[in-house]
């Protein structure tokens, strides 16, 4: 008997496969991107209890988490606007794109 392939539920409330293959489209997370807010509250929400260690480790759990957003992607805009590590997306990146709205 087959086994049926669950789904499980991810932070954003969101069901996503778990090894997010599913060959739909994968996107960079922009300012455009639908969980751009949500990103930035996890970030902002993580980075208030953990310091920055001046990596990507925050980041990248977190882009690992949401169906179809392309990690090394975002992480490569990220670094192109300013964001070199966790700390820095959230005060470069994210203020920047407050700006300009």
């Amino acid at each position: 008997m087959k086994k049926k392939r669950e789904k499980k539920k991810g932070w954003n409330g969101v069901f996503a496969s778990p090894d997010h293959s599913d060959n739909s489209r994968v996107d960079i997370l922009d300012e455009h991107h639908r969980y751009w807010r949500a990103f930035f509250t996890r970030l902002t929400d993580t980075l208030r209890i953990k310091d920055c260690n001046h990596t990507f480790d925050i980041a990248q759990s977190i882009l690992h988490s949401l169906p179809n957003v392309d990690g090394a992607g975002t992480l490569d805009f990220f670094m192109a606007n300013g964001g070199y590590c966790d700390c820095e997306i959230l005060f470069n990146v994210y203020e920047k794109s407050k700006i300009f709205k």
